[in-house]
């Protein structure tokens, strides 16, 4: 955005120059239509401006002074996970301003209209015009009267080495500064719904379904559970590229607080290992702590789910001779099914056979996610956890969910396995399990406040879904946006977001889905607010490319397409005006929203420019607009 330096007058091209090109000065106030901004430097300080806010944005009068007593700051290091996640602003939105602080390095400071998180940025150095890269500390508040309207950016002292200052100063253009307290904003921490992992008294296995434990099996009309949300967690990672995991164990707190944290790793361990695919690790951990009622209920879903002739009858928790006759019928069943080793049939459930059962797992997976052993593979690959030498955590009794600081409460909701999934730069330091231990007081994850939980959607489906374009991006031309989901019922209600690659989203289409489909239709290619700064080209170079994908989001899914390209093309006879003769060999230049191209008709009297960006041109030549023929 042009500016105009307050001290001599001259125009400057954009917000990014610091220095006034007329009298050399640095930009501390200036001009933008009627309103001056002001930069107010207090002593020991050195400010630089280095982008501003579109005109008219900032309202400087009286009503809309009202900032917060309180505001969140969010470090450089989550800001990739904000815009990974879509809950960055446009840049014109964002203030900017570098800060020298006292003892530390230097900081950016990102104070935003609204309060939402800004864009990490990169940012021209004031000093040789290099490109640096600054760390990003967002700014903004809670409730209506955050916006902090008019501000100029005054005092950031005592910043930490991770971006973070605990206060900084604002003040409405004229008016007194007020001091904002800064508090870390709270991170996300987000969980698959795995409703099964409420595991039965002393036991640590994972079962393959159902919502109790403790009854028999699944329930109607239940989320995915067991098998199901491990496929759906994978899905999820693979959708949303650069999210961390951690499975964390626990146990209710009846019985011994020494006894409870080995067991609560132990069902951490379990669950763990049938998300990875660990036989070994699972057949070791249901071996040594299972129940009877564990090995009914499982063999009972894989007569359910395989065909197996093992079906044992009630989950009673007895074992009786249908249990272990079921134990027998499911071993040998398994040894005809392609087994991946054969087993005794013996009709004991020994670690060969609890690893047998987690091959039932795998192939339930498979299922559940269209995918072959390979494509499982793959999914597994992408799983990435916040420390991989300690992937799952046992927190013994330390965090129930069910009456907390109440000890010796038998609670099933309280013996549980989390799978939990942080966005990038959100992932909690794990100084609180150092040596395998539990230390509560050093826990960041539930420590009160630090962070916001939510459950992520029930996923509909956790097939693979394709993205696509049918047609082209070009001028008044629509192309398709068609996702093709296996599973997905129809008239679920499904959103589009559609961005242009590098600025954000710019239109959201509602849509309903069809029998494992959905799509929807786009034109309005030509973005005003999403131009970039104009440029000055000769032929035969050519405009950057402008490309738009789009995110489908709904029935727990986001589903990204592949770019698009916008491929206009001027393919125009330049006559003149009034004899209406061909242009041959003639300068003209191509005026768009993007800038200027200059080049040369052929001997003909024809320009042919290919790769023109959203918005139109028109062609000019000796600065006349030029007449076009067919």
């Amino acid at each position: 955005m042009p500016w105009q330096c307050s001290e001599c007058g001259a125009d400057v091209a954009t917000d990014v120059q610091t220095v006034c090109p007329g009298c050399g000065l640095p930009k501390t106030s200036w001009t933008v239509g009627d309103v001056t901004r002001t930069l107010r430097v207090p002593a020991g300080r050195r400010f630089e401006v280095l982008r501003g806010v579109e005109a008219g944005a900032v309202a400087l009068d009286e009503a809309t002074w009202a900032p917060t007593e309180v505001a969140r700051a969010v470090p450089r290091a989550r800001a990739a996970g904000l815009a990974a996640a879509g809950r960055l602003p446009s840049p014109k939105d964002v203030l900017v301003v570098r800060v020298t602080a006292r003892g530390a390095r230097d900081v950016t400071v990102t104070v935003l209209p609204e309060a939402r998180a800004a864009r990490d940025v990169v940012v021209l150095a004031p000093a040789g015009g290099e490109r640096v890269d600054v760390r990003v500390l967002p700014v903004f508040g809670d409730g209506p009267d955050v916006a902090l309207p008019g501000l100029a950016l005054l005092d950031v002292s005592d910043a930490t080495d991770d971006g973070f200052a605990p206060r900084l100063e604002v003040a409405a253009v004229g008016k007194p500064a007020r001091e904002v307290r800064l508090e870390a904003a709270p991170r996300r921490v987000a969980w698959v719904e795995l409703e099964d992992a409420l595991f039965r008294t002393e036991s640590a296995v994972l079962m393959p379904e159902g919502h109790d434990p403790e009854g028999a099996g699944a329930e109607p009309d239940r989320p995915p559970a067991g098998v199901g949300a491990l496929a759906a967690l994978l899905r999820h990672t693979d959708e949303r590229p650069g999210v961390s995991h951690l499975v964390a164990g626990h146990t209710d707190t009846t019985g011994a607080a020494s006894y409870n944290l080995p067991l609560s790793q132990q069902r951490a361990d379990c669950a763990h290992a049938a998300l990875t695919g660990d036989r070994e690790a699972f057949a070791r951990v249901a071996h040594a702590r299972n129940v009877v009622a564990d090995r009914q209920q499982a063999l009972a879903w894989v007569a359910r789910t395989r065909g197996y002739p093992c079906d044992p009858g009630p989950v009673d928790g007895i074992a009786g001779p249908r249990t272990q006759a079921a134990v027998r019928a499911f071993q040998q069943a398994y040894d005809d099914d392609a087994p991946v080793e054969r087993l005794q049939v013996d009709g004991l459930l020994g670690p060969r056979t609890w690893a047998a059962l987690l091959d039932c797992y795998e192939r339930g997976l498979m299922e559940a996610l269209g995918e072959d052993a390979a494509g499982l593979a793959a999914l597994r690959a992408k799983l990435a956890f916040v420390d991989p030498a300690r992937p799952a955590v046992g927190c013994g009794e330390h965090h129930p969910v069910e009456a907390p600081g109440v000890d010796g409460h038998r609670s099933q909701a309280n013996r549980r396995v989390e799978l939990l999934v942080f966005d990038p730069g959100e992932a909690p330091a794990l100084a609180c399990h150092a040596g395998g231990a539990c230390a509560p007081a050093a826990c960041q994850l539930y420590a009160p406040g630090r962070y916001e939980r939510e459950r992520l959607p029930v996923m509909l489906s956790a097939r693979r879904w394709t993205a696509t374009w049918e047609g082209a991006a070009r001028f008044e031309e629509a192309a398709r946006l068609v996702v093709l989901a296996p599973g997905l019922p129809a008239g679920v209600p499904m959103t589009f977001e559609v961005e242009q690659v590098g600025h954000g989203v710019v239109a959201t289409l509602e849509a309903t889905s069809t029998e494992g489909r959905v799509e929807a239709s786009f034109a309005d290619w030509f973005q005003p607010d999403a131009v970039a700064p104009p440029v000055d080209l000769e032929a035969p170079a050519t405009f950057s490319p402008v490309s738009f994908a789009y995110t489908l989001r709904g029935a727990g899914r986001a589903v990204r397409s592949p770019p698009l390209v916008y491929a206009d093309r001027l393919n125009a006879l330049l006559l003149s005006r009034g004899e209406e003769q061909p242009l041959v060999r003639r300068r003209y230049t191509l005026r768009s929203p993007w800038g200027a191209l200059r080049g040369e008709t052929d001997d003909e009297g024809v320009a042919v420019v290919e790769g023109l960006p959203p918005g139109g041109v028109h062609v000019l030549v000796d600065d006349e607009l030029a007449r076009e023929g067919a």
